[in-house]
């Protein structure tokens, strides 16, 4: 047997095992779902097509040898002859008796592994003559030592530091500035952009803020509407939201910023559109379909979120498809199956951020990534800053700007509430009003710009409208 042989032996075993196990429950199935081309072999991707199209389209909550042949029996004579050959449902029987559904998660792992194995083998990577060590390697490690590898061979000979004397190319310096080559990419606000003065590459920019207030919406208004703007390809990396949540909102947004129409996102759950809400629509998305080209803005959403994927994805489209921006929205624990979390998972958070600014950093792809951070329940005070992210807080040790956002009180408004100070005034004025909804964004840390004040906008979240009202100082809490 040679050695492609044996690999593809030792996959098809894991295929089996973790197929058959999700048989015994459907939980199991969608607890572990896995792609289809994950399964090498011809027979058990069968058996793995029809358990998934049982579960997702025709919603069984059983498998068992009854409801397999009723579906069975309502399937193309093409099918039926491929699932008879196959062994039918004796196959699927004896296979469970033999297989220890409890080892679910062994077997997931396993068929991840021996695939990324195969694939390297297929592809010309030596694994043969390490076999020893990389058959030992979990799915992780093996992703993370060949990457490093990888990266070796290409950064090989630019690695070493260079020690330059303080004046060098000083005029080239201020000439790449004058020539706006060091400028950020500007987001959707004046008065933000004023502040943080965009999003330039090889930083990172985190939103900071409560479970409702906005971070998301905040993030569309000041980040993704630019990248549309300025035409700039982004990849948003989702794991709260799906795509249609996204398209709606953008739609809206468009409808009451560009069209200035009265259109309220909430409709989208109501349905049944009048002629001037179909008209509104139609309009937005004939924008859409002009302004963005193909490949320009992609989403996608993780059914389970890790750090090390994000970096994968990401390190992907940059090679292959020249991207850099991305969202990351929401930056969590890493969640998918085989992390650990403990009481240091404050320490997880940090070490991730470190891993996402080397990716980031001016010395490794040079991109720029807007990430959104939820911060704790129990966070209360009106004057937010680092402190305000808890046991997390050196989560923004890596990034260049970090703003943190919140609603204003009703306190902070009308005649005794807070000062305003547009950007012609001498001074500040109560301009708050009683029955209008406001955020106020604090610029906890910027690299590029100031912290004294902080930004006061006009929403209305339900119509994704965001307008700048001016800046004001928020005393601190103590």
């Amino acid at each position: 047997m040679s050695f492609t042989e044996e690999l593809l032996h030792h996959k098809k075993v894991a295929d089996t095992q973790y197929v058959f196990s999700l048989y015994s429950d459907v939980n199991l199935f969608l607890e572990y779902k896995l792609d289809k081309s994950f399964i090498t072999d011809g027979n058990t991707r069968l058996y793995y097509m029809i358990l998934e199209q049982m579960i997702e389209k025709k919603n069984y909550q059983v498998i068992d040898s009854v409801n397999v042949e009723v579906y069975m029996g309502q399937q193309s004579d093409k099918l039926q002859k491929l699932f008879e050959r196959a062994g039918g449902w004796s196959t699927i029987a004896e296979s469970m008796n033999l297989i220890e559904a409890n080892n679910i998660d062994v077997y997931y792992k396993e068929v991840m592994r021996y695939e990324a194995l195969r694939k390297l083998n297929m592809y010309g990577y030596d694994i043969q003559s390490e076999w020893a060590a990389y058959n030992k390697l979990s799915y992780e490690e093996l992703a993370a030592t060949v990457e490093d590898k990888i990266g070796k061979i290409f950064a090989e000979g630019t690695t070493e530091e260079k020690v330059l004397d303080f004046k060098h190319d000083i005029r080239g310096m201020i000439k790449k500035a004058d020539e706006g080559l060091t400028r950020g990419l500007p987001v959707y606000s004046r008065m933000l952009n004023a502040t943080v003065n965009g999003m330039a590459l090889g930083n990172i920019t985190m939103v900071a803020g409560a479970s409702g207030s906005g971070k998301t919406n905040f993030s569309l208004n000041q980040a993704l509407t630019a990248m549309i703007e300025n035409e700039e390809k982004l990849l948003v990396m989702c794991n709260e939201e799906d795509l249609g949540k996204w398209q709606q909102d953008m739609l809206t947004w468009h409808i009451n910023n560009i069209q200035e129409g009265d259109f309220i996102k909430s409709r989208f759950h109501q349905g049944d559109f009048s002629a001037d809400e179909h008209k509104s629509l139609d309009a937005a998305v004939e924008w859409m379909e002009e302004k963005l080209e193909d490949g320009l803005i992609q989403f996608v959403n993780f059914n389970t979120f890790s750090m090390d994927k994000s970096i994968r994805l990401m390190r992907r489209y940059i090679i292959q498809e020249n991207v850099r921006y991305f969202i990351i929205d929401t930056l969590k624990l890493d969640n998918d199956l085989g992390s650990s979390l403990g009481d240091n998972s404050w320490l997880q958070l940090q070490q991730n951020m470190v891993k996402l600014y080397n990716v980031v950093k001016p010395s490794a792809h040079n991109c720029h990534v807007w990430v959104t951070y939820q911060l704790t329940k129990t966070q209360r005070t009106r004057f937010l800053d680092q402190t305000s992210l808890g046991m997390s807080k050196n989560v923004a040790d890596v990034v260049s700007t970090l703003i943190l956002i919140r609603n204003v009180l009703e306190s902070e408004k009308g005649n005794d509430g807070l000062l305003i100070k547009k950007k012609r005034d001498r001074e500040a004025k109560p301009l708050l009003k009683k029955e209008a909804e406001y955020m106020i964004a604090f610029i906890d840390k910027n690299r590029r710009g100031s912290t004294e004040n902080q930004l006061v906008f006009k929403v209305d979240k339900g119509r994704n409208t965001m307008k700048d009202i001016g800046f004001t100082k928020v005393a601190q809490d103590y």
